[in-house]
């Protein structure tokens, strides 16, 4: 007896057409325009899908030489070597809806080691899933910044090497002081370096506004910290004190006035090259603490879920693949059916 052939139609979802590449538009832009040697300067990258269907991005990272990446230029036509760490972040595809934009923002000195007092040019080129051996498919329009020289009169250098508990010489560190002009304000910035200054780059503290540059004194301690006093009001009443550790991360800021009994505040290092404090009275003390890290969630067990088809992927040609096989099946039973009847009758 000869059993019965059935058919099934699976249906399966069709992946939506994405939109042309093209119809994205990349900008640039700049948070500043002159900046000083060693100071963060911020990029955002917006990309504007003009058409009118989805597309299939790659999300901005400035990764040097991968699918995304970012041409920074000095005047001479040189393109500044990739200096960032390449596991800090990859490039990640994101679907940019039609008719919509996203802005992505960087710190392109934490990417390129951008030190000499010259004029900048930066460009960015963006990729799409389809066409990640060709990022100049999308190249943003191009910006200049400048890096220029502290026009201020203070400049401070000094360098120390620490010593660990057993007598051994640890990293050295050399520590920048200056000043600087901009807009109207007066301020005071500092430099910290692992080795001798310019040949590693160094970590950036400041702007710290200040009355006049008469009033700065430095001091490094033992552990090669900087101390940085200076006042902060015209009247010369109230001073600040930065305690800086040796990544250039500010880990204390105290502020101290002056009443009829006290002397101005001054900066004292001791024999045993710790730095203390002289005169004033302490009005407001602050102390920079470490991020504390995120506790682990516990991990909830749940079933896995069921496959699903999205578009795109792979699953969606399985599924054709699995209608057609058993589309395929069906009628070969049949025809195999109606050839043994043939021969029974």
């Amino acid at each position: 007896m000869c059993g019965i052939a059935v058919g099934f139609l699976l249906v399966v979802p069709v992946a939506p057409a994405l939109g042309d590449p093209m119809d994205v538009r990349a900008t640039l832009s700049v948070q500043g325009q002159s900046f000083l040697p060693g100071e963060p300067v911020s990029i955002s990258v917006t990309l504007q899908n003009t058409g009118g269907k989805d597309v299939r991005m790659v999300k901005p990272e400035l990764q040097g030489e991968t699918t995304t990446r970012a041409l920074v230029r000095a005047p001479d036509g040189k393109i500044l070597k990739y200096t960032g760490d390449s596991g800090e972040s990859m490039a990640t595809g994101h679907l940019l809806k039609q008719e919509s934009s996203t802005k992505h923002s960087f710190w392109i000195t934490k990417y390129y080691w951008i030190k000499a007092i010259s004029k900048y040019t930066v460009q960015v080129f963006t990729a799409t899933k389809r066409s990640t051996r060709n990022p100049e498919e999308l190249k943003s329009n191009l910006i200049e910044f400048e890096v220029v020289e502290p026009n201020g009169d203070f400049e401070w250098e000094q360098s120390h090497t620490p010593l660990h508990l057993d007598g051994s010489s640890k990293n050295k560190m050399s520590w920048q002081v200056y000043t600087h002009n901009r807009d109207g304000t007066l301020s005071v910035y500092a430099r910290g370096f692992l080795g001798t200054p310019g040949r590693i780059p160094g970590s950036f503290l400041g702007p710290f506004p200040i009355a006049d540059e008469d009033t700065i004194s430095t001091e490094l301690d033992e552990d090669a910290n900087l101390h940085l006093l200076y006042a902060v009001d015209q009247e010369h009443t109230i001073y600040e004190l930065i305690t800086s550790n040796a990544t250039a991360k500010v880990t204390s800021s105290e502020r101290y006035t002056l009443d009829d009994s006290s002397a101005p505040p001054a900066l004292i290092k001791n024999e045993d090259g710790s730095v203390s404090l002289v005169g004033g009275s302490l009005i407001l003390a602050t102390e920079a603490k470490p991020p504390e890290s995120p506790k682990p969630k516990p991990i909830a067990r749940k079933p896995p879920p069921a496959a699903t088809a999205t578009p795109n992927s792979d699953s969606s040609l399985w599924l054709i693949w699995l209608a057609a096989a058993l589309a395929y099946a069906g009628v070969t039973a049949g025809a195999i059916c109606l050839s043994r009847k043939k021969q029974a009758a």
